[in-house]
């Protein structure tokens, strides 16, 4: 089953708009970091965005006053930046938990998927504007409008 057209279309526009967010974003981390934290009774929670990448960090809320008073002391290195790798790891207050995840990876996908649906939408204008057959690309010129596909046997295209 062929992708409705308002869905290639928001899939190759969104996909689009966020890939060039995502540059953006990108540019504009490379020196600067930016955190939210969130701290529970049992755990402190921090996301990180800096040098082209986002740090997740979970580790319990042990109220020890070893931890560091302000949250950008708690993420790893002393400045921005660029990360190429990913990982998923323990870290050093026991139970604690770290995940990193580079930019170009989600970015990588959104690219993939848009200029899928960028093909996918082209090759349709086309095959409309040839009059071609939907699902194979077999010109129907000279064949009668509710004749099917000689080609594959679809159906004739709904006027």
């Amino acid at each position: 089953m062929r992708p409705h057209p308002r869905i290639r279309k928001a899939i190759k526009w969104g996909g689009a708009a966020f890939v060039v967010a995502i540059v953006v974003i990108y540019t504009y981390t490379a020196d600067k970091v930016w955190i939210w934290s969130k701290v529970s009774a049992t755990h402190i929670t921090l996301v990180a965005v800096r040098g082209g990448r986002i740090e997740v960090r979970r580790f319990p809320n042990l109220g020890s006053p070893s931890l560091p008073a302000r949250p950008a002391e708690l993420v790893s290195g002393t400045g921005p930046t660029r990360a190429i790798t990913w990982g998923i790891g323990e870290w050093n207050f026991g139970s604690g938990f770290t995940s990193t995840i580079p930019f170009w990876t989600p970015a990588l996908a959104a690219l993939m998927a848009s200029a899928l649906a960028w093909r996918l939408d082209t090759l349709a204008t086309r095959r409309a504007k040839l009059n071609a057959c939907k699902s194979c690309g077999y010109p129907r010129t000279g064949l009668a409008p509710s004749s099917p596909c000689p080609e594959c046997g679809s159906a004739a295209p709904s006027t």
